[in-house]
């Protein structure tokens, strides 16, 4: 009777724990999720600006060529007065002197013109570069926000699967204590006086069906974090052929820093490499989390998934522009050929 009666609170229970351990496997991947569209934010974030240090550039590109073009159709308007007062001369006033002179003025008109049409082409082509860059820049602004929606989504997530798993958590809480309470009232009954029976042949046992195993159900595939690696590759991919069109060339140049560490507050201190034209790279083994990397007199905040936790990260650091450099890491396994 007591072992029946036992049996009516071990199948709920079971499938509760089960529910339990299913809901907080469900609450490390949403946990690892969000830092994964963390990450993808930061690297969008680095994309902007690169794409602001380009702008920057071509803002003061745009401010020369503008002035070389106003210079060139200064020199143009001149040369075109020097062009009419020697064909003057040369009509009143023939001769070799008149001819040399018509003809030098001639040259002058000529090459002036032909300055004023290549700044012309130039001034279009580095307006038309940084239009480019302010679409680019528009564009990777608008991925920014989507970013924020999404972690935003994706925190709310993570309270509702945190709710659900301490609902379950007060649900397993009760089921004990109702269990306990239950084989405590059949402990203080007395046991029931029963007569001797007569002894009886006994059948043969009949087999009992196995009971059915209650499986966790499985979760549910992860499509979206394949999408957010695919985010990661196209990433790295894009810095490691910025790299190779910079570098394509073979000249080095000099480094503006002696020596540059990468020290990090989860991380062991590693030395950068010199690659040329004031790129430098470093590998260094990372913890998952939060955390802030330092290089020299800069700080930059990241994170990693824990679904990287111990794995190579590669490290970029970009001082063209020394004022404003920029810090790239991807997962080494990215890609087999850096």
């Amino acid at each position: 009777m007591t072992i029946r009666k036992r049996s009516k609170y071990v199948l709920p229970l079971t499938l509760l724990l089960l529910s339990l351990h299913t809901s907080a496997g469900i609450l490390s991947d949403e946990q690892d999720k969000l830092s994964r569209y963390e990450q993808a934010y930061e690297n969008h974030l680095v994309a902007l600006e690169d794409i602001e240090n380009e702008i920057f550039g071509y803002t003061n590109k745009v401010e020369v060529a503008r002035a070389d073009l106003v210079t060139a159709e200064k020199e143009l308007a001149e040369a075109a007065a020097a062009l009419a007062e020697a064909r003057a001369t040369a009509l009143k006033t023939p001769g070799q002197d008149a001819d040399r002179t018509l003809k030098k003025a001639t040259h002058s008109h000529k090459m002036a013109s032909r300055g004023v049409r290549s700044r012309t082409k130039r001034l279009e082509r580095v307006e038309g570069n940084l239009a480019e860059l302010q679409a680019q820049l528009q564009e990777q602004q608008e991925q920014l926000d989507d970013d924020k929606n999404r972690i935003q989504e994706q925190q709310e997530r993570i309270i509702t699967v945190r709710a659900d798993l301490e609902r379950k958590a007060k649900q397993r809480e009760l089921a004990d204590a109702k269990a306990k309470a239950d084989a405590a009232k059949q402990a203080q009954k007395p046991a029931p006086v029963v007569a001797k029976p007569k002894p009886v042949v006994e059948p043969e046992p009949v087999p009992q069906p196995k009971p059915k195993v209650v499986e966790a159900p499985k979760p549910a595939p992860k499509t979206e974090l394949s999408e957010l690696d695919k985010e990661a590759l196209a990433f790295a991919q894009k810095e490691v052929a910025r790299l190779e069109k910079l570098l394509a060339d073979g000249s080095t140049g000099r480094p503006i820093f002696k020596r540059l560490v990468l020290k990090g507050n989860r991380t062991k201190p590693v030395n950068f490499e010199f690659l040329g034209q004031n790129q430098y790279r470093a590998e260094v083994v990372v913890a998952q989390g939060k955390q802030i990397f330092e290089i020299g007199k800069h700080k930059y905040r990241r994170t990693i998934p824990a679904s990287d936790n111990g794995e190579t990260y590669v490290f970029i650091f970009d001082a063209k522009r020394p004022s404003r450099p920029r810090m790239v890491m991807f997962k080494k396994s990215l890609l087999d050929n850096i």
